[in-house]
């Protein structure tokens, strides 16, 4: 059971997309998890779909350490960006402390889109816009489905929830 990550990605692109950025980049998680690929690829579904440069992808492990490096990688590339899809929130947070660091404004110079919306989402500043990962229905999900198969029940077969792009201030 999870979210259909690549689907949720590339509606919080397309976002972007919609508010007038063409320079997108973004901080993907690593190449080794499922999420992490899916959100990449996501990305690159509407990077392409709109004919835009996709080979601005930098890597991180989901921590706020290493979304502050990837940025600092991505600036330091001399390539113009204008918006930034982040593969998780924390990484997003370690972005943002790295764009205010250079002064950029968020989201006048460069507009910023996360995924999960967890703390951290809300704990920076403007608050980041950003996937909703629904944590807590896949909890109810899963347990449901364990109650049924404890009671001898077929269980339903629920492999993906829904997510909701949830608008703030970043962009």
């Amino acid at each position: 059971m999870d979210v259909d990550n690549e689907a949720a990605a590339a509606g919080a692109t397309r976002l972007l997309i919609e508010r007038g950025r063409h320079n997108i980049a973004t901080i993907a998680g690593p190449q080794d998890m499922p999420p992490g690929i899916d959100r990449v690829n996501g990305w690159r579904k509407a990077m392409a779909e709109a004919g835009l440069d996709d080979s601005m992808v930098e890597y991180g492990d989901f921590t706020h350490a290493s979304g502050a490096k990837a940025m600092r990688r991505l600036l330091g590339s001399g390539r113009q960006v204008d918006g930034l899809f982040v593969a998780n929130d924390q990484m997003a947070a370690g972005a943002y402390t790295v764009l205010q660091e250079r002064g950029l404004r968020i989201p006048e110079d460069v507009a910023v889109v996360g995924f999960d919306d967890d703390s951290f989402a809300v704990s920076v500043d403007p608050q980041l816009t950003t996937v909703h990962h629904p944590i807590i229905d896949m909890g109810k999900k899963m347990a449901e489905i364990l109650v049924n198969l404890i009671e001898g029940k077929d269980p339903d077969r629920v492999t993906q929830i829904p997510t909701s792009l949830v608008v703030r201030g970043s962009a």
